[in-house]
């Protein structure tokens, strides 16, 4: 099953805001961009319902950036 049955209220749950679901992935993205040191980023779980949007653990695996990488070129398999 792909994504946009769970996001269509999948078993009579609420349809998810995708507004809400795209905050949280600009938010991760921001956060990328602001902190290069971020090596890995686990969010699990998250929890979509309705409008709201709940990342209930976090766990962040830092790491040295590399120096000397054009910062406009993001290597998701660093």
């Amino acid at each position: 099953m792909g994504t946009r049955p769970l996001l269509d209220g999948y078993r009579g749950r609420p349809v998810v805001s995708r507004a809400a679901v795209a905050e949280l992935l600009t938010r991760v993205a921001l956060l990328a961009e602001e902190v290069p040191e971020i090596a890995e980023l686990d969010l699990n779980p998250v929890i979509c319902e309705g409008e709201r949007v709940l990342v209930v653990d976090a766990k962040v695996r830092l790491a040295p950036a590399v120096a000397g990488r054009d910062p406009l070129l993001r290597d998701l398999h660093s």
